[in-house]
């Protein structure tokens, strides 16, 4: 029996110390004083008692001395002390008493979400390189050299209407087709205004569109597959989830708070020199709506109907004269000096008179292709620009929501290391009173042990 109680007795003794020695470390003090548990005189007072007493355990022990009572009382009394100054703490920030079991699983789940966070930062990066790509794109939306190419390309195969044509425009046949010397050089879309009427222009140039259309849809959607999948990596409401349960079972929330009640015998001392910051329930804002970006609908190339009269227009075939200084009208009444006359006449020069045959014959419709670029240029950057503003606005919610989550996890980390400190403390005074409750049984078995021997001694001597 004396040999089982010894083997007891050391093994408490052994766990004991062991919690005295990661009391008493440096790095749970600075963990204190930091997260301002109590004062750095009271922490350096409370550790030189401690250590005091380990220097004695080994001489006087914690049992069977006359002394180990009082050395036992003495650490007692400031483990409770300590005690106190934890229990202070986690009442402020509504931490809940927890078991060293409860405080072990929940720090593994604290581990596994705190192994999730680190990719999910690194996502997070590579969705800003992602977002920086796409601005890029979008400024290269804003030149329409490259559109140009492509709908020239496109020009070349797309087969068009009888009094339709694709007509490069020099300086011999831009006055034919009403155009002023300046749009030598340029590409036109031409058409016969006697052959089509305006409604079969509009329909050939909407298929212009549509044809382009098809071409940047593809495009567009293999760029919204990879803004989708990056965004979809870096969702973070699977790890807001998990960090949201875990604050639910570490902090106590205000219901149990106001029903629970709060302690008003607290020892000043505690609020003495330091302050606390009081941790309402935790909260996370993270948007429960996923912006999904090929959701966004591809924007209509085809001219609204308030651009048409800015781009099909209506030219007159002329003759140049003087250099090209004056258009001369084809088919127009009056000699050249009439006409040179009526330009310098301060009277308004009277129309010429055309039969509506002759009148359809020289009107032709025409839309220049660096036109119908800018135009397409502008639907497509448009389109972009909205994309890039979607992403961004998806961006600064996730990068505020992962700022959000780190601030936690490290907030979560030291209640659940508060905890572990307040569950050793208890343990310490546990182990304290299995002591005391082993040396007094021990106490008692010495006791009767002599009155047994002195019994045998008066039986014999009868």
């Amino acid at each position: 029996m004396q040999r089982a109680f010894s083997s007891s007795a050391e093994e408490l003794s052994q766990e004991l110390e062991q919690l005295l020695e990661s009391f008493c470390s440096h790095e749970h003090q600075k963990f204190c004083l930091q997260q301002h548990v109590a004062t750095h005189q009271q922490l350096q007072r409370i550790r030189q008692t401690i250590q005091q007493v380990r220097s004695l355990i080994p001489t006087v022990g914690l049992t069977h001395n006359a002394n180990s009572e009082s050395l036992r009382q003495s650490l007692m009394r400031t483990c409770l002390e300590m005690l106190e100054y934890y229990n202070a703490f986690c009442q402020q920030r509504h931490i809940r008493a927890l078991s060293q079991d409860t405080v072990d699983q929940l720090h593994i789940e604290w581990q596994e979400i705190s192994h999730t966070f680190e990719p999910k930062a690194k996502e997070q990066g590579d969705f800003r390189e992602l977002l920086d790509s796409l601005k890029v794109l979008n400024k290269a939306w804003k030149k329409p050299r490259h559109v140009s190419r492509i709908l020239a390309s496109m020009l070349a195969t797309y087969e068009l209407k009888a009094g339709a044509y694709i007509v490069s425009i020099d300086r011999y046949n831009h006055s034919q087709l009403g155009l002023k010397s300046k749009a030598a050089g340029s590409r036109q879309i031409v058409f016969e205004c006697g052959k089509l009427t305006k409604e079969e222009q509009m329909e050939i140039i909407a298929g212009m569109c549509g044809r382009f259309s098809s071409i940047f849809a593809q495009n567009a959607r293999s760029n919204l597959a990879q803004i989708e999948t990056q965004i979809q990596k870096g969702r973070l409401t699977s790890l807001a989830d998990k960090l949201q349960h875990l604050q639910e079972q570490v902090y106590a929330n205000m219901s149990e708070i106001v029903g629970g009640g709060a302690s008003c015998n607290q020892d000043p001392a505690l609020h003495e020199g330091h302050r606390f910051t009081t941790m309402i329930s935790p909260s996370l804002w993270y948007p429960e709506e996923a912006i999904n970006v090929q959701t966004i609908p591809l924007p209509s190339f085809i001219p609204s109907p308030w651009e048409w009269p800015d781009m099909l227009k209506t030219r007159r075939p002329f003759q140049p004269m003087l250099f090209g200084l004056i258009a001369r009208r084809r088919n127009a009444n009056g000699s050249f000096m009439k006409q040179l006359k009526r330009c310098f006449s301060s009277a308004s020069p009277q129309p010429s008179v055309m039969t509506e045959k002759e009148e359809e014959e020289e009107i032709y419709a025409t839309l220049s292709v660096d036109r119908l670029s800018r135009h397409l240029v502008r639907a497509g950057r448009q389109f972009y620009e909205d994309i890039a503003t979607s992403v961004e606005l998806k961006y600064s919610q996730d990068a505020t929501a992962l700022q959000e989550l780190g601030r936690d996890i490290v907030k979560i980390y030291g209640a659940l290391k508060m905890a572990d400190a307040r569950c050793s403390m208890q343990r310490i005074l546990a182990i304290l009173h299995d002591l005391a409750l082993l040396d007094c049984q021990s106490n008692v078995e010495n006791a009767s042990s002599h009155e047994a021997g002195a019994t045998s001694v008066l039986t014999n001597t009868t």
